[in-house]
């Protein structure tokens, strides 16, 4: 269940096995507890309250305070923390994050970027501008043609008035992309954003209205083709 494309669908039915290898009948090896627990914790992150998400850090310090504490339960620990809603939690996400990190020069795994990518949202939410910069920057140098990456760097940057900076990554963004439509509709929504911090709302309108009447126009041409 917790290797399914969306592990979220499954965690109902993935809880009661995980706390069935957890009870004491099961006689499970510490390794498999430890693994247990872990997940149990993944699982239990999914759910919106409070009481579930303690359990799950408490699960993971159980883990951290043995002999098998490893990478794999700071990582997880650091992924449920960001996820909360109190300052002092994403901080710990942070700093945990920060020492799992390779240093800025190394080539990041893919995993490894997923993670920069977690600690760039988190300094976001935090307001410290410095590290948001500095991770996005290391994660684009190596991996700039993704596209979450880039549109979350953009989103970035107009939210600090530097438009001018985020339409040059938007405009390499939109050169990569095949679909066009995708482009044209990634292109509104940031095109929004910029006039809407820039108080530039009569432009807003516009360009919304040009959208509309654009795709109007795109729907009418293909029930065209259809019919031909």
């Amino acid at each position: 269940y917790m290797r399914q494309p969306n592990p979220a669908r499954n965690m109902a039915k993935a809880e009661p096995l995980l706390q069935q290898v957890l009870s004491s009948g099961f006689k499970a090896g510490p390794e498999d507890q430890a693994w247990a627990r872990r997940n149990l914790a993944l699982a239990l992150s999914f759910h919106n309250d409070q009481t579930a998400k303690k359990r799950a850090l408490n699960l993971l310090d159980e883990n951290l305070s043995g002999t098998l504490a490893n990478d794999a339960d700071r990582r997880a620990k650091a992924l449920i923390l960001s996820g909360m809603r109190e300052r002092e939690a994403k901080q710990e996400a942070a700093d945990l994050l920060e020492r799992l990190l390779p240093d800025s020069l190394s080539q990041d795994s893919k995993d490894e970027a997923e993670e920069r990518f977690v600690l760039a949202q988190i300094y976001y939410a935090l307001g410290d501008q410095a590290k948001v910069q500095t991770h996005m920057r290391t994660l684009l140098a190596k991996r700039g043609d993704e596209r979450r990456y880039v549109e979350m760097y953009a989103k970035y940057l107009i939210s600090i008035k530097e438009v001018d900076e985020a339409k040059k990554w938007l405009k390499g963004l939109e050169l990569a992309d095949q679909s066009q439509r995708q482009d044209d509709f990634s292109k509104l929504r940031f095109t929004i954003e910029a006039l809407y911090v820039q108080e530039k709302f009569n432009d807003l309108i516009t360009a919304v209205v040009a959208y509309v009447n654009e795709s109007s126009i795109r729907s009418e041409e293909h029930t065209s083709e259809l019919q031909s």
